[in-house]
């Protein structure tokens, strides 16, 4: 890969692999950085830059677009989980701003359902001293129509709860 990097989001359009995000050694500053990787001819091509770096982010895939949503823009001690979604349409190279989550969030997982976009999950809010950030339940669902409407809530905090669990008792 010809950005080495940690904490991207990855997404699949036409059979070709699309690294999204993430950061370059430390201090850990996010980079909008988005290549293309084409399996069939081994080879890598720079595309478009996201408009906001970011970390933590989730992609989905929704009639060949990729939907860049949420993630953190200021990583350590600053953490700022954002609600954004940007949307990067491959055949044109070029990216749209979407309406936002109501929720933001990092850490969390996307997936795409019969053109919706279910965000489960993640954390948000900064916790300084403790944990960066605090897990969510929540599952949210966008319509690729541009409607964004809570879809109730998860039966535990998965993800962080394990981690949460082991870091609070050693306190």
């Amino acid at each position: 890969m010809p950005t080495a990097r940690a904490q991207f989001s990855t997404a699949v359009v036409n059979g070709k692999i699309y690294p999204i995000g993430g950061f370059t050694g430390v201090p850990f500053n996010p980079i909008p950085t988005v290549e293309e990787y084409n399996p069939a001819t081994d080879k890598w091509t720079k595309k478009a830059d996201m408009p906001t770096a970011r970390i933590l982010l989730s992609t989905s895939v929704v009639n060949g677009k990729i939907y860049a949503i949420g993630g953190v823009t200021i990583p350590l001690r600053d953490w700022e989980t954002v609600k954004q979604v940007d949307v990067y349409h491959p055949a044109k190279e070029t990216w749209t701003k979407e309406s936002d989550m109501p929720t933001r969030r990092g850490w969390h997982s996307a997936s795409a359902v019969k053109g919706k976009i279910y965000v489960i999950g993640g954390a948000s809010r900064h916790m300084p001293d403790v944990w960066p950030a605090v897990p969510l339940s929540t599952v949210e669902a966008y319509d690729t129509g541009l409607a964004v409407s809570p879809q109730g809530k998860l039966p535990t905090l998965w993800g962080l709860l394990k981690v949460w669990e082991r870091f609070t008792a050693r306190r």
